[in-house]
């Protein structure tokens, strides 16, 4: 067995490989940014002082991971052909060379892992959703637990469709090697990636490797992402002047504490300016003075 502390060399090895694997397949990373953990969560840093607007992160289009607008297979939802993409990219641990830096620094999935690999509520048993104490929300994650077992049913219809045409004849679509890999903790840990790590840019999802790094702050961002035309890449650039040893961090939207929980697993240690209560208001005691 390795020692913590060989362990934790091993880590930071793959974490600085991470960054020199972004600037060889295009894009560019400030010297002063790093791969760290925070109480427990990985993220990236500022390894020295940064002054505000310096680019930090640009990662070209051409490196983004996006869903085919034709997928072969008829898959119409675009989250659903993302995850599938995924899948090819990622192939269950066995990437091909020019993604292996990358995939490798995504949470695993592997057949029989006793902890999951995420800690969103689609990763929750039963009864720790119970201990959520709020009706609400309860029934909220409850739905999409059953929403994802059905988009992953639909999806399978459509694999078997298609493996019994390729068998009479049919060209393979794009995504012949990993249509024999859905199974549905396969597409549950696809389809958590791209909703706890996609960007939007002009309305389509895709990921962005190594900005799905970027950890959130609902109060206090310090970075800001953008599409850069010119460059055609996704430029992170500090909104202030960042300290050595800071957490770069942005906001994944002005989204209440439910929202946060439900698509990425935590919810902010503190105040959240967004966060909202439902209100139930008996019509009955409602005198008018209510807007």
């Amino acid at each position: 067995m390795a020692s913590p502390t060989s362990a934790a060399s091993s880590a930071a090895s793959a974490d600085s490989e991470l960054l020199v694997w972004l600037r060889h397949r295009g894009g560019s990373c400030a010297s002063g940014v790093r791969v760290g953990q925070n109480l427990g969560e990985r993220g990236l840093f500022a390894s020295e002082d940064v002054p505000a607007d310096a680019t930090l992160l640009s990662v070209p289009v051409d490196l983004h991971i996006r869903a085919p607008t034709d997928d072969g297979i008829g898959v119409e939802r675009e989250d659903d052909r993302l995850a599938l993409e995924m899948l090819r990219v990622r192939n269950l641990g066995n990437p091909s060379p020019e993604w292996a830096v990358w995939a490798a620094s995504l949470p695993a999935h592997k057949p029989g892992l006793s902890r999951p690999c995420y800690a969103t509520p689609l990763y929750w048993s039963d009864a720790t959703i119970e201990l959520l104490g709020d009706a609400a929300l309860i029934s909220t994650i409850k739905r999409q637990h059953s929403r994802v077992r059905r988009r992953y049913e639909n999806l399978s219809l459509a694999q078997r469709k298609t493996l019994s045409e390729m068998q009479n004849g049919r060209s393979p679509p794009a995504w012949a090697n990993v249509l024999h890999m859905i199974v549905f903790n396969t597409y549950r840990w696809a389809y958590t990636t791209i909703r706890s790590r996609a960007a939007y840019l002009d309305g389509e999802s895709s990921i962005v490797p190594v900005g799905d790094l970027f950890n959130h702050s609902t109060t206090a961002p310090n970075v800001a992402a953008a599409y850069d035309a010119a460059a055609s890449a996704y430029v992170y650039t500090a909104t202030q002047p960042i300290a050595a040893g800071d957490e770069l961090l942005v906001s994944y939207g002005a989204h209440d504490n439910a929202t946060l929980l439900k698509h990425y697993g935590f919810v902010p240690r503190g105040p959240n300016p967004h966060d909202r209560v439902a209100v139930a208001l008996d019509d009955a005691v409602d005198d008018g003075r209510l807007a």
